[in-house]
């Protein structure tokens, strides 16, 4: 599936008090990610703003869309999507995915259109870097 995820891990071997920190720290920089992206997101019909997803342990490339028989257009976009609403995960690995198909042409440009840049600005507004 092409698209583009951004994640986080934990080693196992770590004290329990400090794993439910990093756990907590974890989901609360996934929301932060998820909010920082969607608001980056250049919004055209806002199918690309509102594909965007948190999940904890796998990425979900769960998209809206024409096969959901979106209303989107550029006359009236998309809505962005609620609030992140997800569980936690055991291993505080969380991926902040998109699934559309364009969304890494979104993110890095081509050679017609420049790169917005969305989960690249919004990591290193969090002082944290791509992997």
């Amino acid at each position: 599936m092409s698209g583009i995820t951004w994640k986080t891990g934990l080693p196992p071997q770590i004290d329990k008090r400090l794993k439910e920190a990093v756990e907590k720290k974890a989901y609360d920089l996934a929301n932060l990610v998820f909010k920082g992206v969607v608001s980056r997101t250049p919004v055209r019909t806002g199918q690309l703003r509102a594909s965007w997803n948190v999940s904890p342990d796998s990425p979900n490339f769960n998209t809206v869309g024409p096969r959901e028989k979106s209303t989107g257009s550029a006359a009236a976009p998309l809505s962005p999507p609620p609030p992140a609403s997800f569980q936690r995960s055991r291993t505080a690995t969380y991926h902040v995915s998109n699934g559309k198909t364009y969304a890494e042409q979104v993110e890095f440009g081509s050679p017609t259109n420049r790169p917005h840049l969305m989960l690249a600005r919004t990591l290193a507004s969090l002082g944290l870097r791509s992997q």
